[in-house]
């Protein structure tokens, strides 16, 4: 077993030691704190709930697991925004046949849902890059995509840098503040701009325009690692789909995303008060600090959840926590509906005890589960990396330590241990496969982890 191996197993270790320390009666509460597993903090657009594993054991250096669930709210009296939607498709000769046919169906149908104050752009590309220009969706405009979808042929390589270019160049002087891109290709960059670092770049000046971008990866030849890059930060989707037959579904599931956006540009931060250090973001999805942590997450949609996990450590004295609250988190968007923006501030309510006999009856059991599901995620994203290596025996010991993470869980918890430990069985099978299905192996091993991180609306 190498030492990053014998590093995870002891943070497993670490959480399952961590599940048995919680108390009851007799503790002592941080005073009026409105983030609870039954209050969560509620603003116009979002919501915030936040919970820890396990109560401070006073006197001791105790390690916890603080879940931070965002979601936005269902207004059914909002109004409909009208969108700029950039549709990008990859046309390059892979695309052959029933992939650029499905690409087609599914672009057509996005078409027909539009609204006649909507805005739509396409732009497909090859070794070059066609363009329908912006324009509204009134009966003529529809008849014109229409016309240009049904046109599109497979050619030549992979241009992507020159598509984002173009679609940079069609929304950065849009009227409407709702801009949208949603790429999609099947294979890696070949022509034009190739390099990795210089496409998130161009996905990140798009960003910077307040443009989100989705991408959605096709088949087994695409750099997966790249897409999800360009969502995280694009603030759209990740997708993944082996058979082009479900893109129809997928386009109609970003659109409605894109139509139901209730915040964009989402920052949660958190700030630790004396004797409480952040220690690491589940899934490297943000930066701890010395005071805290930062993390950013996507545009969210009505209904939408999106989970953090972070790893804290408490090791204070409880006059510390009498100033000062010993975790704060706050939101900052743009409201999509005002295109103003908002921000909202709770604290996380602790509880301290010194009595550590008490610690099983007042432990949180959703909590408890909602972390070992992040930990257990982080087991399949290394086993992901591993079975790309070919390594495919320290990917199952990966998978193992997983299955011992949920199986500490106690049962009725949130996030386990049933049925992911089935779905981690099934990740096993995956690990067998035969050498010519491995990269589509890989690529479902790192959506599915992605999703058991916290990205749960964002991931397809």
């Amino acid at each position: 077993m190498n030492r990053t191996l014998a590093f995870v197993s002891l943070a497993g270790l670490l959480l399952v030691a961590a599940l048995l320390l919680s108390p009851k009666r007799g503790g002592r509460s941080f005073a009026n704190l409105s983030v609870s597993a039954h209050e969560p903090a509620s603003g116009k657009a979002l919501t915030l709930d936040a919970r820890i594993t396990h109560p401070w054991t006073t006197g001791t250096r105790t390690e916890a697991y603080v879940t931070l669930e965002v979601r936005g709210r269902n207004d059914p009296v909002a109004e409909r925004r009208p969108l700029h939607l950039a549709l990008v498709i990859d046309r390059s000769g892979s695309m052959h046949g029933a992939a650029l046919a499905h690409a087609r169906a599914a672009a057509l149908r996005i078409v027909a849902r539009l609204r006649p104050d909507d805005r739509l752009s396409v732009v497909h590309y090859g070794s070059d890059v066609e363009v329908l220009p912006s324009s509204q969706m009134g009966p003529t405009a529809v008849e014109r995509a229409q016309a240009f979808i049904r046109a599109i042929h497979d050619d030549g390589g992979t241009n992507l840098g020159g598509a984002l270019e173009a679609a940079s160049l069609e929304l950065r002087h849009s009227p409407l503040p709702a801009r949208r891109v949603l790429l999609l290709t099947d294979g890696r960059p070949t022509e034009g701009v190739v390099e990795s670092d210089e496409l998130v770049q161009q996905v990140r000046g798009l960003r910077a325009e307040g443009v989100t971008l989705s991408a959605i990866g096709l088949g087994e030849d695409y750099q997966e690692d790249l897409l999800q890059a360009f969502a995280d930060v694009g603030g759209g989707a990740y997708g993944y789909l082996r058979d082009a037959e479900g893109l129809p579904g997928l386009f109609e599931r970003e659109l409605e995303l894109a139509t139901t956006t209730v915040a964009r540009e989402v920052d949660l931060l958190l700030t630790a008060g004396p004797g409480v250090r952040v220690e690491r973001v589940l899934g490297e999805r943000g930066a701890p600090h010395e005071g805290g942590a930062h993390i950013r997450l996507p545009d969210i949609s009505a209904g939408q959840l999106e989970r953090v996990v972070v790893a804290v450590t408490l090791s204070g004295t409880p006059e510390m926590f009498g100033l000062h609250p010993p975790l704060t988190a706050e939101l900052r968007w743009v409201d999509a509906q005002q295109v103003l923006p908002a921000r909202l501030s709770e604290e996380l309510a602790l509880t301290l005890t010194d009595d550590p006999a008490r610690a099983e009856a007042e432990r949180d059991p959703i909590a408890e589960g909602l972390a070992a599901q992040a930990l257990a995620a982080e087991q399949v994203q290394l086993a992901a990396q591993d079975l790309e290596l070919g390594d495919a025996a320290t990917a199952r010991e990966r998978l193992g330590i997983g299955r011992r993470l949920l199986r500490a869980v106690p049962p009725g918890s949130d996030g386990g241990p049933a049925p992911l430990v089935d779905q981690l069985e099934r990740h096993e099978a995956l690990i067998g496969a035969a050498p010519a299905d491995r990269a589509a192996a890989v690529k479902e091993l790192k959506r599915e982890a992605q999703r058991g991180l916290g990205r749960v609306g964002s991931t397809y």
